[in-house]
């Protein structure tokens, strides 16, 4: 990457016009519309000063990206991190290769711009509800939908103004971002079927997420999103982009099933704590971390149907299952290193179905549990 000299921006005026670094190849990127959008979907979930504790997910207390001015200090640090094509940052998965080239471009220009005046949210009008094919684009007006708005064609860019959504209701949209709002209460995608992208970057706390049937839906991004009563994601064939990076609390039931070109389950990294039942079934996971800082599953956990997993690496930190502890037909798996210990089972433990297993294997596992009802081993 090239050398990048870090332009501060000053008070007032537009873009700054020093002349760009010399590996500069295009001078028309600047921190509103090529830094900034970046940084906001990016690095801000982890590094902001709003957040603290746990709620970094790991970012070193202090390292904050709100700023123009805290990004340009930062920059040869995050360019590093976060654009190469073996991106360590963020930890759960990297952007997208045209979104790093672009912010990496933007920073091969000296990370030029100036910090624009936020905006008041949410000052103007309220309305009953809006249908993005007929009703046009609601901004700049309208920054609240008391009703429904219902996304028949995509909505996108005209509808940052939004700050508080009562339901979201997706039927021909085939892409849905909504960048504005915070407050959302309900999200129905039952019949978008040609939905290929969800991004919902600011939403933090949802009645239930489900997305069942839906053939071309390859991203789910809700990457603030905290709490939730329920996670639905099933027969979801090219889903290969899950961003819950910040998800702590599932009060209901977390269900993935049937969504073979998900390869990794680190944007659940966060996740602590499910009231209802974990099903994990026919991913298309091999074998990284699994759910580390899971500490209790009110209902069953069961992992079954994984066709390419080898190993169990996670769990470290699971303290109870309510209920079942299922294990079943992964046709290689091969390795368990379960949780630390104990773990307290209420319900049976049943191992079946896992060809390449070890018996050993097994009853090493079985050591850090105490089992309420059954243990079933079977081929």
């Amino acid at each position: 990457m090239a050398r990048w000299l870090f332009l501060i921006a000053g008070c007032g005026g537009g873009e700054p016009t020093a002349p760009p670094d010399p590996g500069c190849t295009d001078a028309s990127l600047t921190w509103s519309n090529a830094g900034d959008p970046f940084v906001t979907a990016w690095c801000a979930p982890c590094h902001s000063a709003g957040l603290t504790g746990a709620r970094r997910l790991g970012a070193p207390a202090g390292l904050d990206f709100d700023t123009l001015a805290q990004v340009q200090a930062n920059a040869e640090r995050i360019g590093v991190r976060a654009v190469p094509a073996d991106a360590t940052m963020p930890p759960a998965s990297a952007a997208p290769a045209a979104d790093r080239a672009r912010f990496g471009a933007w920073l091969d220009c000296g990370a030029p711009g100036v910090e624009e005046p936020a905006e008041a949210p949410c000052a103007g009008e309220s309305v009953g509800g809006w249908v993005a094919s007929t009703d046009g684009v609601p901004c700049p007006a309208v920054t609240e939908i008391a009703g429904t708005l219902i996304a028949d064609v995509a909505v996108a860019d005209g509808y940052a103004c939004l700050c508080t959504v009562d339901e979201l209701v997706v039927t021909g949209a085939a892409e849905v971002t909504l960048s504005g709002v915070t407050a959302l209460g309900g999200l129905d995608l039952s019949g978008a079927t040609g939905l290929s992208r969800l991004h919902l970057p600011a939403v933090a706390v949802l009645d239930a997420l489900v997305a069942e049937d839906l053939p071309a839906l390859a991203v789910v991004a809700l990457p603030e999103l905290d709490a939730v009563g329920t996670v639905r994601l099933a027969a979801l064939p090219v889903l290969t982009d899950l961003r819950l990076d910040r998800l702590t609390v599932v009060t209901g039931d977390l269900l993935l099933r049937d969504a073979p070109s998900l390869v990794s389950l680190a944007p659940l990294e966060a996740l602590e704590q499910v009231g209802g039942d974990v099903v994990l079934t026919h991913l298309g996971i091999a074998g990284d971390p699994l759910l580390r800082r899971l500490v209790s599953v009110g209902g069953s956990l069961e992992l079954s149907a994984h066709l390419d997993w080898v190993a169990l690496d996670g769990l470290d930190r699971l303290a109870l299952v309510g209920g079942d502890l299922l294990l079943h037909d992964n046709p290689v798996l091969a390795a368990l290193s379960g949780p630390d210990g104990p773990t307290e089972v209420g319900g049976d433990v049943v191992v079946a179905g896992n060809p390449a297993l070890p018996v050993g294997a097994v009853s090493d596992w079985q050591a850090g549990l105490t089992v309420q009802g059954e243990i079933r081993v079977e081929p």
